[in-house]
């Protein structure tokens, strides 16, 4: 039996960020979101190529030569859409005009992906693509929701592996195959960088980088007074903005993030006033 190939192609990516909103960036969700697929195919025995495994730059005629030399049996372009801040949500596909065997592909991939469930079932759509109109094999490019919509980021992080899973099976059903469920889980990060926004946690991101840009980006805008990045597996403070987090209206000091100085300098923040004095008693003045 010849060899199946599938091609994958993480849109955006380096110097080209795609869409971004409060902090998150279109690259970095692709790029996560085709890494994960790719290991599902492979390990249903699929070959599975790739435009790009980190954050680098590609033109779109690099991205299409790479699948016209790949031998790929399908292609799909990963992406997430934008519009204007919370004025869209869904999913939507995107096959060539004329291209039946595009269209198949498009239409299993959405079918199993509003399965899972989706704020908005946004259909099969029909466009006049780079990544579908030059490629080899029948493409697909999936919207995976809007980047610019806080309810459909939150599905997109809830509900990722079942989404990576939904695309695979998709695919896997376009090539008239069976997909085969594996025993591993994929697990978030360890290490995760808690975002704390007048004093309340209000998500957990997998880096630094982007914790610290949700932060600034929701200051800036002016939606909050300030706030503050903890690393969750010690609760260490590492990023402050702006220097000063000013104090939520509020006279409960036990939901308050209480900062603990040591010789003029910054040590840890937690939640609680009698949290943070036991901590100073216990670890630093007896």
């Amino acid at each position: 039996m010849a060899e199946l190939i599938v091609y994958l192609d993480a849109g955006h990516g380096g110097t080209d960020p795609g869409a971004g909103y409060s902090g998150r960036v279109e690259k970095n969700d692709t790029l996560r979101m085709t890494l994960v697929i790719k290991r599902l195919l492979e390990n249903n025995n699929i070959k599975v190529v790739i435009s790009r495994v980190d954050d680098r730059t590609l033109s779109l005629s690099e991205r299409s030569n790479i699948e016209k030399g790949s031998g790929a049996k399908c292609a799909l372009s990963i992406h997430r859409n934008a519009v204007a801040p919370e004025k869209a949500m869904g999913v939507e596909t995107h096959s060539y005009p004329g291209s039946a065997t595009g269209l198949a592909l498009a239409k299993s991939i959405q079918d199993q992906v509003v399965a899972v469930g989706v704020n908005a079932d946004r259909g099969v759509k029909q466009s006049d693509f780079h990544m579908l109109r030059e490629t080899l094999s029948p493409a697909a490019l999936i919207e995976l929701g809007f980047i610019d919509n806080t309810s459909d980021n939150k599905l997109f992080d809830e509900r990722f592996n079942q989404y990576a899973e939904a695309i695979a099976k998709g695919i896997m059903k376009f090539l008239g195959l069976v997909y085969k469920q594996e025993e591993f889980v994929i697990s978030k990060p360890s290490v995760m960088y808690r975002v704390i926004l007048d004093g309340k946690q209000i998500m957990a991101l997998s880096t630094q980088f982007e914790a610290e840009n949700f932060v600034k980006n929701s200051v800036d805008s002016g939606k909050n007074k300030g706030g503050i990045v903890q690393r969750n597996t010690d609760s260490a403070t590492l990023f402050t903005y702006p220097n000063v987090v000013p104090s939520p209206q509020s006279t409960n000091y036990e939901e308050e993030v209480c900062r603990i100085l040591v010789d003029g300098k910054s040590v840890i923040a937690l939640t609680g006033k009698t949290k943070s004095l036991n901590y100073a008693k216990d670890n630093y003045f007896g």
